[in-house]
Formats: C-alpha cells, sequence, structure tokens
C-alpha cells in the first residue's frame, strides 16, 4: 500500500468503524433488542446483553462498546469512545515525516477544540522527538499529568538533549530502560554513532530495535544486514536477505 493510501485509511478509519458497526448492529436491531428486553426481565447480572445476543455482528468488547452507544443513538459518545480507544496507528511506529507532521497536525487540532488529554500530549512528544524538534517535545510534555506517563517519556527526553558522547554513555547505563521507551530516533542515533566506529554488537541491537519500528525501511533492514555480516551471523545473514528481497531489495 502507498503512504498516501495508508494515511487516507488512517484518516477515515473512525468513521469507517462507526458505521460499519452501526450497519451490522441495526441488521437485527428488532431482534435484538427484543432479546435484550426479554434478558433483562429474567437475569439482573451487569452483562452486556447487547454483546452477547449480537456477538455474531459484533464479537470484540471495544467495537461492541461503540456499538452499544451508536445503537442507544448516543452518536456524540460513540464518537469520543472510539477516538479514546481505537487509534487508526501505533505512534510509536510514525516515522515518516510527511505522516508524522499529518498525524502531529490532527492532535493539534483536537487539543485546540479542548480535547486536551494526556494521551494526545504523549502521542505530541513522541512524534516531536523523532521529528528531531526537542524543544517542541518538551513543551507537549509539560502537558501531561499523569506521573506514570512523564516517567515513561523521562528517559527519552533527557537522552535527547545529550551531545553523542554523553548520549552512547547514558544509553549504554540505561539500556533496557531505553529500549522500553520505545523511540526509534533514539534507537537509530545509537545505531548511527555505532557504525561511524565500527562498533557491530551495539549498532545491530540498536538497529533491531529501529526494524521492528520501521520494518520496511531499506536502509535500517541493509544496516541490519551489515551487522549480521560483519558479526559473521551466517543465520541470520540469510534470514536478513530473505527479508530485503520481501521488501524489494536486490542483494
Amino acid at each position: 500500500m502507498k503512504f498516501n493510501e495508508f494515511s487516507d485509511k488512517a484518516k477515515s478509519l473512525y468513521s469507517q468503524v462507526a458505521q460499519e458497526v452501526a450497519k451490522e448492529v441495526m441488521k437485527e436491531s428488532k431482534n435484538i433488542n427484543d432479546k435484550v428486553k426479554q434478558k433483562s426481565n429474567s437475569d439482573s447480572s451487569s452483562q452486556n446483553t447487547l454483546v452477547k445476543y449480537g456477538e455474531d455482528y459484533v464479537s470484540n468488547p471495544t467495537i461492541s462498546k461503540a456499538a452499544q452507544l451508536i445503537y442507544e443513538k448516543s452518536i456524540e459518545k460513540a464518537e469520543q469512545f472510539i477516538d479514546k480507544y481505537i487509534r487508526p496507528y501505533n505512534v510509536f511506529e510514525i516515522i515518516e515525516p510527511e505522516f508524522a507532521k499529518e498525524i502531529v497536525n490532527d492532535l493539534e487540532l483536537k487539543i485546540e477544540k479542548g480535547k486536551k488529554t494526556d494521551q494526545n500530549y504523549f502521542e505530541l512528544t513522541v512524534l516531536y522527538i523523532n521529528l528531531n524538534d526537542l524543544y517542541l517535545a518538551l513543551e507537549a510534555s509539560k502537558n501531561i499529568k499523569d506521573p506514570n506517563i512523564k516517567d515513561r517519556l523521562k528517559l527519552a527526553l533527557q537522552i535527547s538533549q545529550l551531545g553523542n558522547n554523553d548520549f552512547i554513555e547514558f544509553y549504554d547505563k540505561n539500556i533496557i530502560s531505553i529500549s522500553d521507551s520505545n523511540i526509534y530516533n533514539i534507537f537509530k542515533r545509537r545505531a548511527k554513532l555505532a557504525l561511524e566506529v565500527n562498533d557491530y554488537t551495539s549498532a545491530r541491537s540498536a538497529m533491531e530495535l529501529c526494524c521492528v519500528l520501521n520494518p520496511i525501511s531499506q536502509t535500517d533492514q541493509s544496516d541490519l544486514l551489515l551487522c549480521y555480516e560483519k558479526l559473521g551471523e551466517s543465520n541470520l545473514v540469510q534470514i536478513q536477505k530473505d527479508i530485503l528481497d520481501n521488501i524489494g531489495v536486490t542483494i
């Protein structure tokens, strides 16, 4: 799928979910409603009866909740629920600058409209770090109130402000916590610095993390292949060549 196609699909996913769920639920709305009423009279449990009797049409609990809100004609509540729990992207995997900037614009628009949530500010911070805009990343992070979310970003923001030598030292001393931060730009920087001095062991571990977040990058996958070759990992070399072949790179 081309980038523009994926972007368009991501943008319209919220409305598609609402439309499709509503369509499927309303197919048998009368039958479901009758059974819900019947069940409510005979069973006072807190089980979501709409989900139970509509399971042929909506089985995923998250989608089911959205469907219930739509079924009750609470369209605004359904949109709020979908926006909160169903994201058409994983913010950690938004590496392509053009796409990242589109998501940034969408998040900033939501915030302007009053949706000043920790989740929105968290995603903005991650996107700005990956866009190498540390100032805006720090500004966005200041609006986060949840201490757990703040802690999750603390190391990423701290290491991003360091010069190369201090960056390497900090990264290597906190490698587990840094890996858990899941920030592509940090992994990419560590791999680049390691490759510059032919430190293929350090480059390998960082580049493997890059490839998890950005699997279709020819550059990242090629750099990882180089690491495996230099380290004599023959089995991994062949696997890596297969991966590159699958994404259209001839070795």
